[in-house]
């Protein structure tokens, strides 16, 4: 029961009523303890308040009785002169006023000289000395003033009694002691029978604590007791409230101080009497709330059955949205929360519909665009494959093409080596000119032996032809090495044309790479300028040598003719020491052009190697783009499967739309 709406409901307002119910109890209660438990300390505190007033009218008229006496003539004569006559006028004195004041049992005169006279008249020991009785010391001390003693047991009665006594005066002078006993049964039995009310009882006590009104304890020293509650009535001011414990019970005590004689007065209470109307309170409270929530029992399952109702009607209809059935519809005509739900699951009913048959045709889209996602995906991964391929072959090249670069570096150091080793055959030139020379000057002076010297120019004629033969093959390489450095001083040159253009891009930044730019373009062109005159000046020996390997021939042919023909060595001899003239200009010419060649060589090798450099990078730069394709790649195979996954939810989204019914 208590897990339905109904049950939680009911159980719900009853727990809410009970602690209403219960606080209202407990605090009209409890305020009800504290304003009784406040009205009697009160009306005890006024009750003592009359009980104080009282005692004190009932003593001041025995005080203001001794004060008139002590002031009347029949005193201050007898005092003067105590003659028989005033004597007996005197205690005449004495018995009207105890006729007019039945608890006056003594009225008494003690002078110094020891003299007592009282009335009614008592029988005394012969030894008796008034002047060390107590009344007669503290009057004596206090002129003027009436005093009180304590409260002590008659000896003849039995009855308890006060003294109170007054000095008396002759010509101005303390003469004696006027004092009465009063007896306090009729004061006593005042305050024992005041009415406090809530059981409440009245106590009197004396200054030095002996109970003079007590239900259990009169006579009885309560300071000797070892009672705090009565310990603190005496320590603490002269009136007040204190709350204790008695013989098993909770009590209050309020109490006040009679100035006079320095008695407490009391009123004490049991709690337990004090809160009888307090708990008839509560009783009734208890039955007046059992009372309510019966009746809100009541009202509570009426109220949970017209709640929940409408909330059944509508969970039988939720529970059929649940199964996948949107046809039904449910209609609340109440105006309050319930009714607005009723009509907002009305609303939500007809959204759900159209959001439904929505939703299905949106899978039908998606479910075709996630086939032509799928399908493209295919195709720009096939794509990216073959790009991937095809940067990987141009990564492989850019590799190579470093490696080739390398290559080329190296023979071009080898091209510097060779050059340098030409260089150093210019002085063995030289000097085998200068030989040449001298040959030729001292040939005409030597035909007769240039038969020996015909067979030794022979020999050198074929050394040199053959020299001439791979000067002519190197003069080839170096015009190859030429093509070849003009090509990578284009290259450079638009590099550095390149940098120039993305160094201006770079405004501030890039200020200091476009001078470094400027310099190798002007670098590249100086290169391009010295490959050019190289290749002109190759050209050159190439037609020289073309025109050598001619006169070599030529050469070859008179050195063999002439062993035939020893007269036409002369003139054969000198066309050679022209030639060799000729062949010396053209060394020397080649041997300039190679020092160009050699001072243009360290260039030339930085160049290359910088190029190097660059090709390096490239196939670095291209190595990260392979890398970056393959990222492509494993990113387009991702989309291709996140597709896939689409594709099966959009199938699972349209399973599950068909389980509802519209």
């Amino acid at each position: 029961m208590f897990t339905s709406l109904r049950g939680k409901l009911v159980m719900s307002f009853l727990l809410l009523i009970f602690l209403i119910i219960a606080s209202v109890g407990v605090i009209t209660y409890s305020q009800a303890k504290q304003k009784i438990d406040h009205d009697v300390v009160q009306n005890a505190e006024v009750a003592m308040e009359d009980l104080e007033e009282t005692i004190h009218i009932y003593l001041d008229n025995y005080s203001k009785v001794l004060n008139s006496f002590g002031s009347t003539s029949l005193v201050d004569n007898f005092i003067i002169e105590r003659s028989a006559e005033n004597e007996a006028t005197m205690l005449q004195g004495f018995d009207q006023i105890l006729g007019n004041f039945p608890d006056m049992q003594f009225i008494y005169l003690a002078t110094q000289d020891k003299k007592f006279y009282s009335s009614p008249d008592s029988e005394l020991p012969s030894d008796f000395d008034p002047t060390t009785r107590t009344w007669y010391i503290k009057a004596m001390q206090s002129p003027g003033e009436v005093i009180y003693t304590d409260v002590y047991e008659d000896t003849s009665t039995g009855e308890p009694v006060i003294t109170l006594a007054k000095a008396v005066k002759g010509d101005g002078i303390v003469q004696g002691v006027l004092a009465t006993d009063i007896n306090v049964s009729a004061l006593e039995e005042l305050v024992a029978k005041k009415q406090l009310g809530n059981g409440g009882y009245s106590i009197l006590l004396d200054n030095n604590g002996v109970a003079l009104v007590h239900p259990t304890l009169t006579g009885e020293n309560l300071l000797d007791m070892d009672l705090p509650f009565i310990d603190n009535i005496y320590k603490e001011e002269a009136q007040g409230v204190q709350r204790y414990t008695f013989e098993g019970d909770k009590r209050v005590l309020a109490f006040s101080t009679i100035d006079e004689t320095g008695w407490k007065i009391g009123g004490v209470f049991l709690e337990k009497n004090m809160l009888q109307l307090a708990n008839s309170i509560l009783k009734t409270i208890l039955i007046v709330g059992l009372l309510a929530l019966v009746l809100a029992t009541i009202s509570t399952i009426l109220l949970a059955r017209y709640i929940t109702q409408p909330i059944l009607r509508l969970n039988a209809e939720v529970t059929k949205v649940a199964d996948g059935d949107l046809t039904g519809d449910i209609e609340v005509k109440s105006k309050d929360e319930i009714g607005v739900l009723a009509a907002s699951f009305h609303t939500m009913l007809v959204n759900m519909r159209e959001m439904i048959g929505t939703v299905a045709d949106s899978s039908q889209k998606v479910k075709a665009s996630v086939e032509d996602m799928s399908a493209v995906t295919e195709e720009v991964s096939a794509t990216s494959e073959e790009m991937n391929r095809a940067i990987e072959e141009l990564s492989k090249g850019a590799v190579q093409q470093a490696t080739d670069l390398e290559g080329t570096s190296a023979r071009t150091q080898n091209l510097a080596d060779n050059i340098e080793d030409v260089l150093s055959k210019q002085d063995d030139l030289e000097a085998l000119s200068g030989q040449i020379i001298s040959a030729n000057e001292t040939g005409v002076r030597k035909l007769e032996v240039l038969q020996n010297h015909t067979n030794e120019s022979t020999e050198i004629v074929t050394r040199l032809n053959g020299l001439m033969s791979q000067f002519t093959e190197k003069i080839k390489s170096i015009e190859e090495i030429t093509l070849t450095i003009n090509e990578i001083s284009n290259q450079t040159n638009l590099l550095a044309l390149n940098a120039s253009i993305e160094a201006a891009r770079a405004g501030e930044h890039g200020r200091g790479f476009a001078v470094v730019a400027t310099e190798v373009r002007k670098l590249a062109e100086q290169t391009a300028d010295s490959t050019q005159h190289i290749k002109e000046t190759i050209s050159s020996i190439q037609e020289e040598s073309k025109v050598i390997l001619e006169e070599m021939e030529r050469t070859n042919n008179i050195s063999s003719e002439q062993s035939l023909a020893v007269t036409e060595t002369g003139e054969s001899f000198g066309e050679i020491a022209t030639n060799i003239r000729s062949i010396i200009g053209f060394i020397e010419n080649i041997m300039t052009n190679m020092n160009a060649m050699n001072e243009s060589k360290e260039e030339v090798l930085a160049s290359v190697q910088s190029i190097s450099a660059i090709a390096e990078q490239s196939a670095a730069g291209t190595e990260e783009i392979a890398a970056s394709t393959d990222e492509q790649v494993k990113a387009i195979s991702s989309i291709a499967y996140s597709a896939e996954e689409l594709l099966a939810m959009s199938e699972n989204l349209s399973e599950l739309i068909k389980k509802f019914k519209l």
